[in-house]
């Protein structure tokens, strides 16, 4: 094993130092970015795969994600998440002896590239953390009079017409959830496990959700030519504002490069709070029929499928605050 991208390795050990992060108080949305070329090379008895653009994501299933070789980032191992220690204040993630499982694509994957197919699907590694990032995600009141977002989920469709594209013979695409996500009844996802903060007084809103969907057309896998993933959506208001912003982390493949590019936190649309609906009872606000516009940031991490404008499936939540 050797390191890559400034990557270095010390008596058995590497060392792959972190780019970047955010820490989330209750570790929920908490990832540390490692710099995209930095990782390692692994060889063996007739093949060769490298490992980098690793990403550590703490959500339900604590991952580490990343790309083999040229492929997509996608999760590559598995760890324990109660023996890494977050603290949102002081902005630290550490741990000593996190054992690593490789998921079961990687695993595929690894045996293939390196060709060793007898590569063992138990522990792959134990690897160490110690991380201070200067943002901090925490999920208590952010302005004044705010309160904390303690439940709640989001329902988007994301895009109806691109959902029947995909449906389509032509394109033989597949849909697929994760991380908590869900289908509803007419189609669209249900986004889970909000947390963030509300001012009712003001509007000023900062919402975040659990789940992830999958597009996949043309082809099948990593081969596939049409690939968009959207990962934990964020809705995002200021105060007094009537139009908000629905972020979220997406990965697409270039239609026109092949290329496959992460855009973390993306400003994917605009939102018209002055034509959705509002609701409140007690500590629960629900708001339903959002108006969503694709942003010019959102185009390409859309694989520059529709122009800036474009209207995208409205978008509605509900949240309780405690």
């Amino acid at each position: 094993m050797r390191g890559v991208g400034g990557a270095s390795v010390r008596r058995g050990r590497i060392s792959v130092p972190i780019a970047d992060g955010a820490i989330g108080g209750d570790g929920a949305t908490s990832v540390l970015r490692h710099a995209d070329r930095a990782g390692f090379a692994l060889r063996g008895r007739r093949g060769r795969a490298t490992i980098t653009g690793l990403r550590l994501q703490l959500d339900r299933t604590p991952t580490i994600r990343g790309r083999i070789g040229s492929g997509p980032r996608r999760t590559i191992f598995l760890l324990r998440r109660t023996s890494l220690q977050v603290d949102a204040a002081a902005g630290t993630a550490s741990g000593r002896s996190l054992r690593l499982r490789l998921a079961p694509a990687a695993l595929r994957s690894l045996r293939s590239m390196l060709r060793l197919p007898k590569l063992p699907a138990g522990d792959f590694a134990r690897i160490s953390v110690a991380a201070t990032v200067d943002r901090v995600a925490a999920p208590g009141p952010t302005v004044p009079g705010s309160t904390r977002v303690v439940a709640g989920h989001a329902d988007w469709g994301v895009k109806q017409s691109f959902r029947r594209y995909l449906a389509g013979g032509f394109a033989g695409g597949t849909t697929t959830l994760a991380d908590g996500a869900t289908a509803n009844a007419d189609g669209s996802f249900r986004f889970v496990t909000a947390t963030g903060s509300h001012d009712a007084a003001t509007g000023a809103l900062d919402a975040r959700f659990a789940g992830t969907v999958r597009f996949a057309g043309h082809g099948s896998g990593e081969g596939a030519l049409l690939r968009v993933e959207i990962r934990r959506p964020r809705v995002t208001v200021a105060a007094g504002a009537t139009q908000g912003t629905l972020r979220a982390d997406v990965t697409s493949k270039s239609l026109s490069s092949g290329a496959v590019v992460d855009y973390p936190d993306v400003a994917l649309a605009t939102l018209d709070l002055g034509k959705g609906r509002r609701q409140v009872a007690g500590t629960t606000v629900t708001w339903t029929g959002i108006p969503a516009k694709l942003t010019a940031a959102g185009v390409p991490a859309f694989a520059d499928f529709y122009h800036e404008g474009d209207e995208l499936d409205p978008i509605g939540f509900v949240l309780t605050t405690g």
